[in-house]
C-alpha cells in the first residue's frame, strides 16, 4: 500500500504505474494535480487492487481514464472517489461494472 498526500507531480504517478509492479493500493487523498494521464498509466497494471482518490483536485480529470482502468486493469477491485473537483464525467460501462465504491459530486 502507499499513501501519498498533497502535491504530487504527473511525471511522479507514471513512474509509480511503470515501476512498482506490485502496488495493490494506490490511496492518493487530498493529492492535486492528479490527471488523466496518471490514471492512463495505470492501465494495464497487473496487480492493483485498490485506488483510492479522496479529496482531490484536478481540472484533467476523465470518464474515459477511469472506463481505460477498470477495463485494462484485471486485478481491480475498486475505484473510490469522494468530495473530488473538477470537471470529468464518470461513463455508464465504469458505474455498471460496480468499480466504483464512493462517489460525491
Amino acid at each position: 500500500m502507499l499513501k501519498l498526500r498533497s502535491a504530487i507531480t504527473e511525471r511522479t504517478i507514471v513512474a509509480l504505474a511503470k515501476n512498482c509492479l506490485n502496488l495493490e493500493v494506490l490511496d492518493l487523498d487530498g493529492c492535486t494535480g492528479i490527471t488523466t494521464s496518471c490514471i492512463d498509466a495505470f492501465s494495464g497494471h497487473k496487480c492493483l487492487r485498490f485506488l483510492i482518490l479522496l479529496r482531490c483536485s484536478s481540472d484533467d480529470l476523465r470518464g474515459s481514464a477511469f472506463e481505460s482502468l477498470a477495463f485494462g486493469c484485471p486485478s481491480l477491485e475498486s475505484i473510490v472517489l469522494f468530495m473530488c473537483d473538477g470537471a470529468f464525467e464518470l461513463t455508464r460501462d465504469v458505474v455498471l461494472l460496480n468499480y466504483l465504491v464512493c462517489c460525491e459530486f
